[in-house]
């Protein structure tokens, strides 16, 4: 059993112990976010392989999170997102931007993927909007799991790193 004799030692041991909540639920809910983008993306029986573009699974590897910037002493949050440098833009496949090489699009992959738009795919004299007939929503279910599971799950994460504190 850890032993803490001041108060600031228990702040200090506590806040180490949250950290770590906090990234091991962040690292648990990354998991969910790309199993549902995988799900819905790249194994959806309903959206088969595109024949515009080749696919090369870097969206599902761009999700990271980080640490947000603390803006009062023992405070701290993580943010999920998609980091466009994790992927290559080319414009001769028409991977992550415009097929004529004009526009970069990775920052938007999410938006485009989620609402299947901001592809314009013009072929001869026609101008087209590239879209699914659906969305492919990897945000809902995601979300749905944290609204169903994140107590639930805080406190799992929290008794398999527990201290047993003792103050004396």
């Amino acid at each position: 059993m850890a032993q803490y004799s001041t108060p600031q030692e228990l702040q200090k041991a506590m806040m180490e112990d949250l950290f770590g909540v906090v990234t091991n639920l962040t690292e648990h809910y990354l998991k969910v976010l790309k199993n549902n983008v995988d799900e819905q993306i790249y194994s959806n029986p309903d959206h088969p392989h595109p024949s515009m573009y080749q696919r090369t699974g870097q969206f599902l590897e761009s999700w990271i999170f980080r640490f947000l910037p603390q803006t009062r002493p023992n405070e701290f949050g993580t943010e999920i997102y998609s980091e466009p440098d994790l992927m290559v833009y080319n414009p001769e496949l028409s991977q992550h931007g415009s097929p004529d090489g004009m526009e970069d699009r990775r920052a938007i992959m999410p938006e485009a993927i989620l609402w299947g738009a901001f592809w314009d795919y013009t072929r001869d004299e026609e101008d087209e909007w590239w879209r699914y007939p659906d969305t492919r929503d990897f945000w809902t279910p995601t979300i749905d799991e944290m609204d169903r599971s994140f107590r639930k799950k805080v406190i799992e994460i929290y008794h398999e790193n527990d201290r047993n504190i003792i103050i004396v």
